[in-house]
């Protein structure tokens, strides 16, 4: 969820100029269920379609403001049916129709969204749209839906066809998150002064930290060295002689340019921090694949998840056709600078490297050989002729909620306890030459294990931590 949404989520009904939700709401929830009816006139730009052309299109769920965003979520359910919503507007039911494509039926698509993108903008501008995924596959509906491919769309304020609930279908009272118990938890109690440029652009943020401590006191009076270093996108950790303090700011921040105001005498210091936007350095870089606890409790928090158990395997795959699959994972900017983008950002580099290193798993798993004829299960990520990391690969399958594929693998991180235990198995299976070592930078070795965690938490489904977070 983008950190604006945390200033909006206790905003009050009367507070929204954009879309009333109903009156007994006493509080928003950062996340809320949604409904679009689809009117089956509308579906048939793919019942009369050539089915040979067609192909099978995937589609989601788009929340769009032509002024300020568009937001896609392919995490959908959709029926055919009628759409049964209770007296308090909370609650819905759906009546399925069990004729499906061959009944007369709307086609119901639920979802759960952020709150936020409801709460931005004037009365009338944001709408919803079911919108099929935009891939070379799908161009042979461009002539009959225009470039956004959307099969249907109508305002938010449209109460026939789009309806915003507290719960899912089906689901009476939505279970508590209990990894998140608050949107935004600031460490400090004192406000975050905001300075604005003329443009009306955020550009620094300031926080002042008061010292009632005494050994803090003492430190702060007695002349003791101030310093402040970034640790995570949110948080600068501020050092007085030996103690330690951690300041939350409610946005992503640039730490490496931070300044700092100290008043010895009236006992605060104030840290002054640029913001970081996603395509800065010193912000979202620190930790780009975010894994956020809670006790024993842990979620990837910028992916979905996916149950492997429950994905569908994937038959044979063509060479040219998974490689072509994996191209659509370049950017514009990083198709025009293969090989390699000489400039930018280190992180983009390393996203670059990493996304040739995942084709390079994908397809050498996937795929046969040329000169060999034969396909790889045992990988192992190598560093300057040195590898802690081996990657062991099950199957190819589909990603039913992203409309694209994974890899069902186990990762491997050779710590020394492991290294010790597993010497024999290690040996053979490297003298064996079965391993197919996949080169890559320094740089993107770091993004593999920052990116590993994030993934595993995303397939977590039978297993629990252990204490030692295991």
């Amino acid at each position: 969820m983008p950190p604006r949404a945390a200033a909006m989520t206790h905003l009050t009904p009367e507070t929204s100029y954009n879309i009333g939700f109903h009156a007994t709401w006493l509080e928003m929830p950062s996340i809320v269920a949604v409904a679009l009816i689809v009117p089956n006139v509308r579906l048939h730009v793919f019942t009369s379609a050539d089915r040979r052309r067609m192909g099978t299109p995937g589609l989601h769920l788009a929340v769009y403001n032509d002024k300020m965003f568009e937001n896609s979520f392919h995490a959908i359910h959709a029926c055919f049916g009628k759409l049964i919503i209770a007296e308090d507007s909370r609650i819905a039911m759906i009546d399925e129709d069990a004729l499906g494509w061959g009944g007369h039926s709307e086609l119901i698509v639920t979802s759960l969204v952020p709150t936020f993108q409801f709460l931005v903008g004037c009365k009338g501008e944001t709408r919803a749209a079911l919108v099929i995924n935009s891939s070379g596959a799908n161009t042979y509906f461009i002539p009959i839906l225009g470039p956004h491919l959307r099969v249907f769309d109508t305002s938010i304020d449209n109460q026939q066809n789009f309806h915003i609930l507290e719960t899912l279908p089906g689901v009476r009272q939505q279970q508590k998150n209990s990894v998140l118990r608050a949107p935004y938890v600031c460490r400090t109690d004192e406000p975050v002064i905001c300075t604005i440029t003329k443009e009306g652009r955020l550009e620094l943020l300031t926080l002042r930290e008061q010292f009632t401590n005494n050994s803090e006191r003492g430190h702060l009076q007695n002349g003791s060295e101030v310093l402040t270093f970034q640790e995570s996108p949110c948080t600068v950790t501020l050092k007085l002689g030996s103690k330690y303090r951690r300041l939350q700011f409610p946005f992503p921040i640039d730490g490496s340019h931070s300044r700092t105001r100290i008043a010895r005498k009236q006992l605060w210091i104030e840290v002054i921090v640029p913001i970081s936007l996603a395509s800065d350095p010193n912000g979202y870089e620190l930790r780009p694949f975010p894994v956020i606890s809670d006790k024993s409790q842990y979620i990837s928090w910028s992916l979905g998840r996916i149950n492997l158990d429950k994905s569908p395997m994937m038959s044979h795959m063509p060479l040219k056709t998974l490689s072509g699959f994996m191209a659509m994972t370049l950017s514009a900017r990083e198709q025009e600078a293969q090989p390699r983008p000489a400039n930018g950002m280190e992180l983009s580099r390393s996203l670059f490297e990493m996304k040739e290193s995942l084709t390079a798993l994908f397809t050498n798993f996937a795929c046969e050989d040329n000169s060999s004829g034969r396909k790889w299960q045992a990988f192992r990520l190598v560093v300057q002729n040195d590898s802690d990391t081996l990657i062991f690969a099950n199957a190819l399958k589909h990603d039913k909620d992203s409309g694209s594929i994974c890899l069902d693998a186990h990762v491997v991180p050779l710590t020394a306890h492991r290294i010790q235990t597993l010497s024999r198995v290690l040996a053979k299976t490297m003298e064996s030459h079965q391993v197919l070592g996949i080169r890559v930078s320094e740089r993107e070795e770091i993004l593999w294990k920052q990116i590993t965690p994030a993934l595993v938490e995303r397939c977590r489904h039978r297993w629990q931590h252990k204490p030692s977070c295991e």
